[in-house]
């Protein structure tokens, strides 16, 4: 009986697609806080629902490319995605306000039912084999790419306010972390609809974290000025609130 030996490549290949879907999966439950708050506070405050909805178009894309592809940790990743940022939508819309719900339910049918139904249609009769493969993996990356792009309004809105509240730092590490791992991934399977997306995802994680590392501080100065002022008028430090996530 002869052993089976795997190629190097193969096995780094697969050690890279498991710590991919690892940090993968930790990026997707890094809005967990964001959502207690949601439930505490039964308001969605300043969020949106957006970059929600588009992560969920994006992975049952991705399902669908994983599965075409025959490709197990695509599907798996993709899986628990879709799942995760099913049950965010759900929680935003219960806790939104009625034009913000009426939004969010407009966009999920839209893109994740209208939107995926059409290209599950079209690409299964009017497309075959390594075509139908091209055009769903084009889908992919060109959604994923303006998944990783839509915290833009988000970074905009952090140099406006010069305030990093509603850009959690745990978000954008784990956006970077898991970027650069599917970019080694995509490298390593010579496929271009992994890398494209994946590499704007490492160029976007490291300008979320620039930006985060200078108001962040930029907060903390602002603290320690509102903490000396109230502490001359009396109000001394029941006063002061600090983000925690600095």
């Amino acid at each position: 009986m002869k052993a089976h030996h795997h190629h190097p490549d193969q096995i780094l290949l697969l050690t890279i697609g498991i710590l991919g879907n690892i940090t993968s999966i930790m990026m997707y439950l890094a809005p967990m806080w964001t959502f207690w708050r949601v439930y505490r506070s039964k308001s969605t405050e300043g969020f949106h629902s957006v970059p929600y909805v588009a992560s969920q178009f994006s992975a049952m894309l991705w399902i669908y490319y994983a599965v075409l592809k025959s490709n197990d940790l695509l599907l798996v990743v993709n899986s628990v995605g879709f799942a995760v940022e099913t049950f965010y939508i759900l929680a935003f819309v219960a806790y939104a306000p009625k034009q913000a719900k009426i939004l969010t339910v407009k966009l999920v049918s839209v893109t994740s039912v209208g939107g995926f139904i059409a290209i599950l249609v079209l690409t299964r009769f009017f497309a075959k084999g390594e075509v139908r493969l091209q055009v769903v993996g084009w889908l992919c990356a060109a959604l994923s790419c303006f998944m990783f792009a839509s915290p833009l309004t988000i970074m905009r809105q952090v140099m406006h306010t010069k305030s990093v509240e509603f850009m959690p730092f745990t978000l954008s590490f784990f956006l970077f972390l898991s970027a650069t791992l599917w970019l080694a991934y995509g490298l390593l399977l010579h496929d271009y609809y992994i890398m494209i997306p994946n590499g704007v995802g490492v160029v976007l994680g490291m300008a979320q974290m620039f930006l985060y590392g200078c108001y962040c501080k930029e907060r903390k100065k602002g603290s320690v000025e509102n903490q000396n002022g109230n502490a001359e008028s009396g109000g001394g430090l029941n006063s002061l609130e600090v983000e925690s996530g600095c």
